[in-house]
């Protein structure tokens, strides 16, 4: 297969896999005003379990292209991480990823990335805000503690100024 020379962006939805929720139109929203192609799958027919996500990942990302930027939420985040874990890349952008969750391959991933955004919520109720905190540190993430809970429901606007100027900086340096 043939190596793509531009930046492929890939976005994550979280447990329910549903490409239409709200976090999932936000960073799809920001990435068409910026005119980037993306891949968002639809997991909806996947079960809420990370490794079928990650082998969907990997079979549509790895060899297509010269770099990769994965945006991910929830369990997408999660899935997200352990990819950069096993192949850097050069953006991670993640909203409420799940971390440290009992029964998981990989409950301590550690991201390889050129520039790792997090944004989490203080009162998520399947990731402790202190759980986030330590995340970013080890892997020397950018890390936004919003107030609220998993959802992020009054924080769209945020998400989407943060992940324009995440894309953007990608940008700079990459071309998609």
């Amino acid at each position: 297969m043939k190596i793509l020379d531009k930046v492929g962006l890939f976005i994550a939805s979280g447990g329910s896999g549903d490409p239409n929720s709200p976090k999932i139109k936000c960073l799809s929203n920001v990435a068409v005003q910026k005119g980037i192609e993306y891949i968002l799958p639809d997991w909806r027919y996947l079960p809420c379990d990370p490794e079928p996500r990650l082998k969907d990942l990997e079979e549509r990302t790895d060899q297509k292209f010269e770099s990769l930027v994965l945006a991910g939420s929830s369990l997408g985040g999660y899935v997200c991480s352990v990819y950069a874990h096993k192949r850097k890349v050069d953006g991670l952008f993640l909203l409420t990823p799940i971390l440290g969750k009992d029964g998981y391959k990989d409950d301590s991933p550690k991201p390889m990335s050129e520039d790792t955004v997090i944004i989490a919520a203080s009162e998520d109720e399947y990731t402790n805000a202190k759980d986030v905190i330590a995340f970013a540190k080890t892997i020397n993430a950018s890390l936004h503690l919003l107030s609220g809970n998993h959802s992020l429901e009054n924080h769209s606007e945020f998400i989407a100024r943060e992940f324009g100027a995440f894309i953007d900086r990608i940008k700079s340096r990459k071309t998609f």
